[in-house]
């Protein structure tokens, strides 16, 4: 049974870990840079938009009156339901585009704030 560091480098190439005298700094390092911010998609901020409770239960409503519109009237008692409903679309629709213009906003916000700079030390010099 192995215990410590041997078993913490069991099946690693240890020449991986071993510094090349042509490998420069900013490969083993990387780049000091923040990472940027990445804009939600369209369709996440839809889902945000139908996730309203009162939003569920108007459409739940509105399909429930398509049934005795038709039954009263076949020939067009249901469509206050579907307007109802093409209501609630361009209203879902609406919110999604502003939250989605206002999240397109916040991130350009952050990659105003990445131009930072900021300090670093490494090694022993300070």
């Amino acid at each position: 049974m192995l215990c410590g560091a041997e078993e913490l480098f069991l099946g690693l190439d240890t020449q991986e870990f071993i510094h090349d005298s042509n490998c420069s700094l900013s490969f083993r390092y990387c780049k000091n840079e923040k990472p940027r911010p990445v804009s939600p998609p369209f369709f996440d901020s839809v889902k945000d938009a139908l996730n309203d409770r009162i939003l569920m239960l108007v459409a739940v409503f509105a399909v429930i009156s398509i049934i005795p519109g038709m039954v009263v009237s076949p020939k067009n008692g249901w469509v206050e339901g579907v307007f109802i409903l093409v209501a609630l679309f361009v209203q879902v629709l609406i919110t999604a585009w502003n939250d989605h213009n206002k999240d397109e906003k916040f991130v350009t916000l952050q990659n105003l704030n990445r131009e930072e700079s900021l300090p670093v030390l490494r090694g022993k010099r300070g």
